[in-house]
C-alpha cells in the first residue's frame, strides 16, 4: 500500500509540474506574441505589374495599395484539454484579386484585358503553429488551402530580436500578365496585444 501511495504522489507531482510549465510557457508566449501585426514591407521575388500601368516592381504595396492592409494575427491558446497541446493560431490576412468580365467574354488567364474588372477582398489564411528554440522560432502546420485564396504555401517564418516577423509565402498574384506565381517576403510588427 505504501508503494502505491508513493507512486501516486510521484505521478501527481509530475502532473502538477507539467501543468505549471505549460502555464508558464503560455504566459511567456502570450506576452511575446499574442496580438495583431501590421505590414511593414512586402516584396515579391520577381517584378510584377499589379496596377496595370505598364511599370513592374518587386515592392508590392507600391503596385497595389490594398496590400498595405495585409495583417497577421497570432493567438496564443491556453491548454484547456480540448485543443491539440502546444498548438496556437497563426492567421495572415491578404488581399486576393477577384476578376470579373462580361458574360460573353472568354477569360484569358495569360493577360489582363482592359474590359476586366478587379475587386480585392481580404482573405484569411490560417493554420496552427507552435514555438521552438526558447520561443524564438515559429513552426507552422500546413495551412488550409482553397483555390480562391491564391495561397500556395507558407514557406517559412522567422522572428528577429525585435520580434519583427518575416513570413515567406508562395501565392498567385493577378497582374497585367494574368495570374503569376510568386514568392513573397513580408515583414510584420505587432501593434496590439489583443486578437
Amino acid at each position: 500500500m505504501k508503494r502505491f501511495t508513493w507512486i501516486f504522489i510521484l505521478l501527481l507531482a509530475i502532473s502538477s509540474c507539467s501543468n505549471s510549465d505549460w502555464d508558464e510557457d503560455y504566459e511567456v508566449l502570450k506576452v511575446q506574441y499574442n496580438g495583431k501585426y501590421e505590414l511593414l514591407s512586402s516584396f515579391s521575388d520577381k517584378a510584377v505589374d499589379l496596377n496595370m500601368d505598364g511599370v513592374y516592381s518587386t515592392y508590392l504595396p507600391a503596385e497595389n495599395p490594398e496590400i498595405e492592409r495585409a495583417a497577421l494575427i497570432i493567438k496564443i491558446i491556453p491548454d484547456d484539454g480540448t485543443t491539440e497541446s502546444g498548438k496556437h493560431l497563426f492567421d495572415e490576412m491578404w488581399p486576393v484579386a477577384h476578376v470579373a468580365h462580361r458574360g460573353e467574354e472568354v477569360s484569358d488567364t495569360a493577360r489582363h484585358q482592359d474590359s476586366y474588372f478587379i475587386m480585392y477582398a481580404m482573405k484569411p489564411h490560417g493554420c496552427r503553429c507552435q514555438f521552438a528554440d526558447n520561443n524564438t522560432t515559429i513552426l507552422l502546420d500546413e495551412p488550409y488551402l482553397e483555390e480562391s485564396s491564391a495561397l500556395i504555401s507558407f514557406e517559412s517564418v522567422d522572428v528577429d530580436d525585435n520580434y519583427i516577423i518575416t513570413l515567406v509565402t508562395r501565392r498567385k498574384l493577378y497582374t497585367i500578365d494574368g495570374w503569376v506565381e510568386t514568392r513573397i517576403t513580408s515583414k510584420y510588427k505587432r501593434y496590439t496585444t489583443h486578437t
